[in-house]
């Protein structure tokens, strides 16, 4: 289990430890602090166990830009199973591009990958531009925190639901118009899909839903994923799924849009 410290993080041009926003902000927007979060999920018993830093397109966003904290706490509160365990994801920016938005997420230690719940009604955002930043902070860990004993069910019974293989494929289908986000922009469904729902390991065998939805999220996110693009004039170009960024904007809209495809299964 790997645990940030301060030696195991490049500090140059990270948003993560900038001590201010971005010239480029207006003056009602605040500078929130990433180790103001970082501090009180430790005080919490969350420590940072992962980042991801966007790459920006311009220069003067450089150390300002979008990044996500994973945070994990290794206690029984947060472990689903011995394969589970739930995390709290923190995005922030210092260059107005993103409030301050706690997530809940699931680590499933087999492949060491990462899942973001979907639902809206997990998510907690801070504002900029508000007071209190302290303990809004802690306001949110809280309430995250009180979510997971529901999130908890909810994957025991993803666990306990058998999908038939059109269901398997339908949500293979689904995943695919989520990445996408069209549902004509590809035509040969069977190789696509085949290549979807390929196990890459004996444990993503079963076909139980939570399996099942693991197996197609670590596909998709690996990418070169080969499909037919249909163009303008009806002829067909061949075309791949790209690669998704660990926290990346792709990850979360990808991985908590299929999230809610999931919950159409789950009674």
């Amino acid at each position: 289990m790997k645990v940030y410290n301060e030696e195991d993080i490049n500090k140059e041009n990270n948003p993560i430890y900038a001590t201010a926003k971005s010239n480029a902000t207006s003056d009602d927007f605040k500078f929130q602090d990433s180790q103001v979060i970082i501090d009180a999920l430790s005080a919490s018993g969350f420590y940072l166990d992962g980042s991801s830093i966007g790459n920006p397109r311009k220069d003067e966003n450089r150390g300002f830009q979008k990044h996500l904290m994973i945070f994990r706490s290794g206690w029984t509160e947060t472990k689903i199973d011995d394969g589970n365990e739930l995390t709290i994801l923190v995005q922030n920016a210092h260059n107005g591009t993103s409030s301050v938005r706690f997530s809940i997420g699931i680590f499933r230690a087999v492949c060491a990958n990462g899942l973001i719940v979907g639902d809206t009604l997990h998510e907690y955002r801070v504002s900029h531009r508000g007071k209190d930043f302290q303990r809004n902070i802690i306001e949110a860990i809280a309430s995250v925190r009180h979510k997971f004993t529901d999130i908890k069910a909810v994957v025991h019974k993803m666990q306990n639901i058998e999908l038939s293989y059109l269901e398997r494929r339908n949500l293979a289908f689904q995943a695919v118009k989520v990445r996408l986000s069209k549902q004509d922009e590809f035509l040969d469904t069977r190789l696509l899909l085949d290549s979807i729902l390929s196990s890459r390991r004996i444990e993503d065998q079963p076909k139980d839903l939570y399996t099942v939805f693991n197996r197609i999220q670590e596909n998709i996110m690996r990418g070169r994923i080969k499909y037919l693009k249909q163009l303008e004039d009806n002829t067909f170009k061949a075309s791949s799924l790209r690669r998704i960024k660990k926290g990346s904007d792709t990850d979360i809209k990808f991985n908590s849009g299929f999230w809610n495809e999931a919950m159409k299964y789950v009674a």
